[in-house]
């Protein structure tokens, strides 16, 4: 049934984002350890302010640390388990989290004593170096995990169930686009048209009826997601479709050809592997 699919889907989920905190998590505490601890052979007075710092402040900035880790990432949507981010784009949005977790660990540590702690020591020369390689390994351990995301969605798991409304040019690349990419995770289960007959097969994919009857196809189908693709509407019936579906458990995307159509301040645009 579609409860369970999406419940089994729901959990597959969460494994994934778990994976994903969990690779973070230590890609940077593991990063930050070592490196101090390698600074502390070759820096004495690191060392000894090291030495001199109970074991509480220690514990303390770590906790600070994670949390200014888990915060700059969730700001900058790197847990929302987004099909087709570009590469370029996940690292950049790395880059600029660990920077500004960085930079917020270090007022925290700053307001340490405050709260009976000491200040975590360091120096320039160990925060570039950190920072630096902890950018580094954050993006290679994303790539990994990013890797077998994409193998177990080729595998079926964490499916999203498409209809496309529209079966000309927009909807076709879109349909051959999630054809060529399965490990994105989408699975195009018709077209909705009123240029194509309904039966007829595109691409493999057949059309399912007109755009009207977008509510009863999206429930027999158990469709996740509904694309508008359709070119030479008017705003008013743009709308009108999506109004259609507006009872239903459905994301609805809407492609960049007939995006101008609609203006609202609840839409926010995205990307499928470059479209």
């Amino acid at each position: 049934s579609t409860s369970v699919r999406r419940s089994r889907t729901w959990f597959v989920q969460l494994l994934m984002l778990i994976g994903l905190i969990l690779g973070d998590t230590l890609a940077a505490n593991i990063t930050m350890v070592e490196l101090f601890r390698w600074h502390l052979r070759g820096d004495a007075r690191l060392q000894a302010a090291f030495d001199a710092l109970r074991v509480e402040s220690w514990v303390a900035f770590l906790v600070v640390l994670n949390f200014c880790l888990a915060s700059t990432f969730i700001a900058n949507n790197l847990y929302s388990l987004r099909r087709g981010l570009s590469r370029i784009d996940e690292s950049f949005r790395v880059v600029v989290a660990l920077t500004l977790a960085t930079f917020t660990a270090l007022v925290a540590n700053a307001l340490l004593p405050q709260f009976g702690f000491e200040s975590f020591p360091y120096n320039q020369t160990v925060l570039i170096t950190i920072w630096a390689a902890t950018v580094v390994l954050v993006i290679v351990v994303r790539a990994f995990l990013r890797t077998i995301i994409s193998a177990l969605r080729r595998r079926n798991y964490d499916i999203r169930r498409v209809l496309i409304l529209g079966a000309r040019a927009p909807g076709r690349q879109i349909n051959n686009l999630m054809q060529r990419k399965p490990g994105l995770g989408y699975r195009v289960q018709g077209f909705l048209s009123d240029s194509e007959t309904i039966g007829s097969l595109i691409d493999g994919v057949p059309v399912l009826g007109k755009p009207g009857a977008l509510s009863r196809v999206v429930k027999v189908m158990h469709v996740d997601d509904v694309i508008i693709a359709l070119s030479g509407r008017t705003p008013e019936e743009v709308l009108d479709i999506v109004s259609l579906a507006e009872d239903e458990a459905v994301e609805i995307q809407i492609y960049p050809d007939v995006f101008h159509l609609i203006t609202n301040n609840g839409i926010s645009n995205t990307e499928i592997s470059g479209l």
